[in-house]
């Protein structure tokens, strides 16, 4: 289904960002090391701007996946389906995740100088900014990805519509197939000889439901 699809994408970028991150948040701890005179103490406002950016990252590279999965021809999401992408984009950018990380390296900064046999107070560092400034980035990207998500998914759209509108895609790109399916519909006219009332009755009892199967067929091959 799309709604899988999109959000394995986006925990492939999430992990990416994240990757990148760590590994030059592992070269500022590394700068965390007594040179025979001092202690050395590693930039905390690098560390901070590298939390941040990383949001922005984020919020970005979200905004262009979604908009080319669901920009893809055929490319439908229903309502549970984007109910379940705005969880995921919540957990993705939940305040939990962020605004300990300046403590955390604080700590480890910390303990770092106790292996030296040296004392370094984490208290000294005001984390006050930078768990204002994470929070502001956060509340920003979920509002701005959401809206992406929003503006290509049809949410409000009937989930007929949305199911027919996959579906004539499939009919569009194989004509043939089109022609069979009005074919047998003619047929079925044809030889029960129900009138147009009792057949398009028929049609919105079932028809929902043969659209959904047809779209999971699609979006499955």
């Amino acid at each position: 289904m799309i709604a899988d699809i999109l959000k394995t994408k986006l925990e492939a970028i999430d992990a990416y960002c994240e990757g990148a991150v760590r590994t030059e948040v592992n070269r500022l701890h590394a700068e965390a090391r007594y040179d025979g005179y001092r202690f050395r103490v590693p930039s905390f406002e690098d560390a901070e701007k590298l939390w941040l950016n990383l949001i922005v990252e984020k919020e970005r590279e979200f905004i262009r996946e979604i908009g080319r999965v669901l920009s893809t021809p055929g490319a439908v999401l229903g309502k549970k389906d984007a109910a379940t992408i705005k969880e995921a984009i919540d957990n993705f950018f939940s305040e939990d995740r962020y605004i300990e990380r300046l403590r955390l390296f604080s700590e480890g900064v910390a303990r770092t100088a106790r292996s030296y046999g040296l004392v370094f107070n984490a208290q000294d560092i005001s984390e006050a900014a930078y768990r204002a400034g994470a929070m502001n980035a956060l509340r920003r990207a979920r509002k701005n990805v959401i809206a992406e998500l929003e503006l290509h998914g049809q949410t409000n759209a009937p989930d007929f519509v949305r199911y027919a509108s996959q579906c004539w895609h499939y009919f569009w790109k194989y004509p043939s197939r089109f022609l069979g399916a009005l074919a047998v519909a003619a047929l079925i006219w044809f030889f029960t000889n129900i009138g147009f009332a009792e057949m398009w009755q028929w049609l919105r009892n079932v028809g929902e439901e043969g659209l959904r199967l047809l779209a999971i067929v699609i979006n499955e091959s």
